[in-house]
């Protein structure tokens, strides 16, 4: 049964879920928990309080992606973290898909223009857009009491199989640490895990 809730994720409670004991709960978060506040917000960090909120649904499966880059609360160094992720974006649209394609228009004026203007012109708790590295994710969701599962090999190679035979030779696909990464030209951009509750932590 399909539940829609209209509110923060760190404002929700279990309770609001409705969860009935025989269902098997599959957590998917896809790129969006980089836009909850993180501990510059709140002492109690609503970031925390999600992945807390997560737990205590005790999922039999939890996946994430996560874009794979934090910037600097100083303006300065921000301004060229974003110069210099964006550029690698940017290169990678122009070397797969050609001027004037409309697959190059949400990804161009959509997701990059909204982003890159939080980033670059926004402070406190207007600024929104604070992604994490991979490092960072994996030390947040062991504290509430996940454990990472490793990468399936046979997942792994069939993805570098589609990317060999159908995409651009510069970009790559490996397994580190438990994630399926994703990337251009060597740099890591994103990357795919999944975790169970750990039985002997968290509640």
């Amino acid at each position: 049964m399909y539940k829609g809730i209209a509110s923060q994720w760190e404002s929700i409670r279990i309770e609001e879920l409705a969860i009935n004991d025989d269902e098997v709960v599959i957590v998917n978060c896809m790129i969006r928990l980089k836009n909850v506040r993180d501990e510059t917000f709140a002492i109690d960090c609503p970031r925390n309080r999600v992945l807390k909120l997560i737990r205590k649904i005790k999922p039999q499966i939890f996946i994430q992606a996560h874009s794979n880059r934090s910037y600097s609360s100083f303006f300065s160094i921000r301004f060229r973290q974003v110069l210099s992720t964006y550029a690698v974006f940017y290169d990678l649209l122009e070397a797969t898909i050609p001027h004037g394609d409309k697959q190059r228009l949400l990804p161009e004026n959509v997701y990059f223009v909204t982003d890159i203007t939080n980033i670059v012109a926004c402070e406190g708790s207007d600024w929104i857009e604070k992604p994490e590295t991979l490092k960072q994710w994996q030390r947040r969701n062991i504290q509430p009491g996940f454990e990472q599962l490793p990468v399936n090999p046979d997942i792994v190679k069939e993805c570098k199989d589609l990317v060999r035979d159908g995409y651009d030779n510069r970009y790559f696909i490996q397994e580190d640490d438990n994630w399926l990464l994703q990337g251009w030209k060597g740099r890591v951009l994103t990357g795919v895990t999944a975790w169970k509750c750990n039985l002997d932590e968290g509640q």
